[in-house]
């Protein structure tokens, strides 16, 4: 039987969803670095290793803000890509 939530942002425990939360968590703080994204989160990074080791639960709002803080990631690599080309002279898209 589903437990109930723990608060309103948060789902039933079941272990395997809260197994793939965390690890994509986590796969977002190697992928921009946990200090960069404690500072988008406004947490310290303390907190940040808490959530990605499973020490505290993760709320939809902060899976959500750690979405928004990869997409903002990856438009400034977007941005620098995009000038590297033009500075080595190149307009078109890769493979293109």
């Amino acid at each position: 039987m589903d437990q109930p939530p723990r608060g309103p942002e948060k789902r039933p425990s079941d272990f395997r969803t809260r197994l793939i939360r965390v690890r994509l968590f986590e796969v977002a703080g190697e992928l921009m670095g946990k200090a960069r994204l404690a500072a988008h989160l406004k947490l310290d990074t303390r907190t940040v290793r808490k959530y990605a080791s499973a020490e505290r639960g993760l709320s939809d709002a902060t899976l959500l803000e750690t979405a928004d803080a990869l997409d903002a990631v990856a438009e400034q690599l977007r941005a620098h890509a995009a000038k590297l080309r033009s500075a080595a002279g190149e307009a078109a898209e890769p493979g293109a």
